[in-house]
């Protein structure tokens, strides 16, 4: 039980925690929607911080950060009046009776949400455990690896709105973090990538955790294919057609699949039909992953060509 529990106050350990604290206390204080897509946001960020730094610390900071950004929503929070609600009387007296109504429930069952943080960053310490106890490779973040994982969320949010005509590049990042430093990494570094990103730039819509579960599955799904295909491994990450084929699951899953899908739940215009909007979704999608498929691979192989003869970001020391 010492991995679940033990905290280790390394710097490594201390900048997460910061980390976790801002993150949480603006997906819940800033939500512009009176809804708990903010919270739920918090929620999954505990499973995370669990899973890197343990119940006690994990847990421990996800629910202090949780209590203290209800606390502060709750005393100084104010529901955010659109252009659209100034217009219409009857849509803001609706809003407001949504927000009111948030503002009850978080406030009558703030403690169950911090129970919920500690058992959440237990279930992702588990869960962490499991995945890497028989992987020689994949070890708790020491101070290099969070470094390179550092390097990638920050390239992964400085490109993530860069666009060369067609074609756009936010989702290489995050793919190269998880096939050079293992699918647990890619699925942590997609996760904080797609939340630092919305900081950076909000989207016209709320934050919603579903976009950073296919973001974290960017990273996950074509580092898991190379990471069980059989073989040799510097041999798998050379092999073109693996690595064609890795991306192209990963992106199907994530951007063709996941994507339209969640955006005609969540967004599709009323009076819409549901299989119309998203085959007109699903279809826009799987055009463009045609082309960027077949360019992340390409970029992946070539860069880690040269990349892999200064870098060795496997190299780690044996977990505890």
């Amino acid at each position: 039980m010492k991995k679940y529990y033990s905290i280790d106050l390394k710097l490594s350990s201390i900048i997460a925690a910061i980390m976790f604290v801002v993150a949480s206390f603006f997906l819940i204080f800033n939500q512009t929607n009176p809804i708990f897509l903010g919270l739920f946001g918090a929620l999954f960020l505990a499973v995370i911080h669990g899973g890197l730094n343990g119940v006690a610390l994990g847990g421990g900071i996800s629910a202090l950060s949780i209590l203290a950004s209800i606390w502060y929503k709750v005393n100084y929070g104010a529901l955010k009046v659109t252009k659209a609600m100034k217009k219409d009387a009857a849509l803001y007296a609706a809003k407001e009776a949504e927000y009111n109504a948030f503002i009850s429930h978080i406030k009558s069952y703030m403690i169950l949400y911090v129970l919920g943080a500690i058992a959440l960053a237990f279930v992702g310490r588990y869960i962490y455990l499991k995945l890497t106890e028989d992987d020689r490779d994949v070890t708790h973040f020491s101070a290099k690896s969070l470094t390179y994982g550092a390097m990638f969320v920050a390239l992964g949010v400085a490109i993530n709105t860069l666009r060369v005509g067609y074609f756009s590049f936010g989702g290489f990042p995050i793919i190269y973090s998880g096939m050079v430093m293992g699918p647990i990494n890619g699925f942590i570094i997609g996760a904080i990538t797609d939340v630092l990103a919305f900081l950076v730039r909000p989207s016209a819509n709320a934050f919603n955790p579903l976009f950073v579960l296919t973001s974290a599955l960017t990273g996950f799904i074509p580092a898991l294919i190379v990471k069980l295909a059989p073989g040799e491994d510097k041999a798998k990450h050379q092999n073109a057609f693996l690595v064609l084929f890795a991306i192209a699951v990963g992106q199907i899953v994530t951007s063709v699949l996941l994507v339209p899908l969640f955006m005609t739940i969540l967004y599709m215009p009323q009076g819409e039909s549901f299989w119309a909007y998203f085959f007109l979704k699903f279809g826009n999608a799987a055009l463009k992953q045609l082309t960027h498929v077949p360019l992340y691979a390409f970029l992946y192989l070539n860069t880690q060509r040269v990349v892999s003869r200064q870098f060795n970001f496997n190299h780690k020391k044996q977990a505890d």
